[in-house]
Formats: structure tokens, sequence, C-alpha cells
């Protein structure tokens, strides 16, 4: 469509002619900066796959200032996508190759540019100004650029990452060694003891719009405190896991001997017993888990 003579100007990509102050708006042009083949396929989008982006700079995997989207709901767009800052294509599900779904996205992508995309582009106002691509292009800056940058994310490793990990590496350092000792210790405590660790009966009873959990551990004699047990289950309609300590409540007289606890805790009635699941995982003060040990064991 973009090689017919009677198409004013390519149609793949919109975006300023220049960038400094916006002052040759009225000289908008639909430029292709993407192939519009590229059909992406969630959730096997390359980075640099969004196969139509409205964009004032270089393609890229995060948006331009001033860039306005239009993509699968994959990647970075499923997190950024409003429809103020620009349209999404797909439900965000998983389709494969299945051809239906394939003519389903093909047709929902030249309704969105026929009905929407290309008339805001070419509806002008008295000066010749696209008003609402305008206020769609600000949107976008608004919203889209402080989360999506090298700048944030920079900051974030460094805040998160970086310095706490400098903070550690002091903290098992001091005193010749003494805490990183300690978690050598730890570490190699677990290593010979793991193996044997193991659930016992689990019982759960609903009361109080709660349901509470108990559950039988064995630790092999190994020391509660170089452990965590936790009760897990799966996040519901894109929601986060939830997730909750289980708490040490009494030693198993029948195995004094080797270790055994009894752990409880309560959630929310909510949602039916078996959606969760008792796990044990490393645990030891100052320690990235699951970075620096990613053991786990769940009941069966």
């Amino acid at each position: 469509m973009s090689d017919q003579s009677r198409v004013a100007h390519p149609i793949y990509n919109l975006l300023p002619n220049e960038i400094d102050g916006f002052d040759s708006l009225a000289e908008l042009a639909l430029y292709p900066y993407n192939d519009p083949g590229q059909l992406p396929i969630t959730p096997l989008r390359q980075p640099n796959g969004e196969w139509l982006r409205m964009e004032i700079a270089l393609p890229c995997s995060w948006p331009s200032p001033g860039g306005i989207t239009l993509s699968e709901l994959d990647g970075w767009w499923a997190e950024a996508y409003t429809p103020e800052v620009g349209w999404a294509l797909g439900d965000g599900q998983e389709h494969g190759d299945d051809p239906a779904w394939d003519a389903v996205e093909a047709n929902a992508l030249y309704e969105l540019l026929e009905r929407e995309v290309i008339p805001e582009f070419y509806t002008r106002d008295e000066s010749g100004f696209p008003t609402a691509w305008v206020k769609r292009m600000r949107e976008s800056m608004a919203q889209l650029t402080p989360r999506f940058s090298a700048h944030r994310t920079v900051r974030e490793y460094t805040e998160q990452r970086y310095l706490p990990a400098a903070k550690a590496y002091r903290e098992r350092a001091a005193n010749k060694g003494a805490i990183g000792k300690q978690v050598v210790d730890w570490q190699q405590t677990l290593e010979q003891k793991w193996a044997a660790l193991h659930f016992g009966e689990v019982k759960v009873e609903t009361r109080g719009g709660q349901h509470i959990f108990e559950v039988q551990v064995c630790l092999n004699d190994l020391d509660p405190k170089a452990v965590r047990v936790e009760l897990y289950a799966d996040g519901v309609k894109g929601s986060a896991p939830v997730l909750h300590e289980m708490k040490r409540i009494r030693q198993l007289a029948s195995a004094s001997g080797s270790g055994g606890y009894v752990y409880s805790a309560a959630v929310s009635a909510a949602r039916p017993p078996a959606d969760y699941t008792a796990r044990i995982i490393p645990h030891c003060a100052g320690v990235a888990i699951p970075l620096e040990d990613a053991r786990i064991l769940w009941q069966r």
C-alpha cells in the first residue's frame, strides 16, 4: 500500500520530521520505520520486533520520548499499555502458529489502522495540528519515559542490587571474614543434610473464613533457623503469587532425635486449600535467595 502513488506517504510509522521544539508538527510524515510484516507471536517477540511503532528516535525495545506504539500485548508493552498512550493488539495469551488467530489479529490490525490510528493522525485543527495525536504523544512522554528508560534501569539496579551487594560484601569481609565463614559453614551443612529433608502429614482445617494449615517437616537434625518453610499459591489472572511464611509451633515428640517439627500458617478461605503447597527454601541472614542458593523442596 505504501508504494502506491495515490498514497501521499508510507503508512508504517508516524513520527515528527524534527525533534527540537516540535515546530514542524504540521509536517508530520507517515514514515516506513518497521516492517509491518514482522508480526510478533506472543511470547516470541524480539526486542526490536514491534511491527508498528511510531517513534521519534531509533527503534528500541522501550519507547522513545513522544513515541506512540501499536504492538502485541507482550514484553514491555504488556506492562506499559493504556489506551491513552497507544494501541494494543491481541489478548496477551499464547496462540502458537494458529492460522485462525493470525487472521483475527490481521483483521484487528487493519481495523485499528483504518478506524483509529490513521484518522487520528490526519485529523487536524485550523492550524493544521493533529491535536488528538499530539495529546497521545504527550501522554506517552509523561507516562512511559520515566518508567521505561535507561536512567530508571540504572537507578534501580544501583539501589536494589549493586549497593546492597557492596554492603553485604563489606559485612562478610569484616573481622577477617567472620560472617563470610558462617555463610560458608551454613552452605556446607545444607549440602550435607538437604537430601534427607522431607514432609510428613499435612492437615487443613477451615474456620472463621480461613484455612489453617499444619505441616509436618523432618529436618534431619538441621537447625530450623537454616531454612524457611512457606505456603505458596500461584497468582490468579496475572496477580503476584501468594506467599506465607509458616511458623514452627512444636517439635514432634516421636521424632525428637531427627529434627521433626510441625509448621502452621493461616490463609484466606477465598481460594480452595488445594491451591496451596508447602515448600522449604534455604534461609540465612544477609544471603540472597535464590541467587546464592537455589535449593527448594516442595511438598508432594
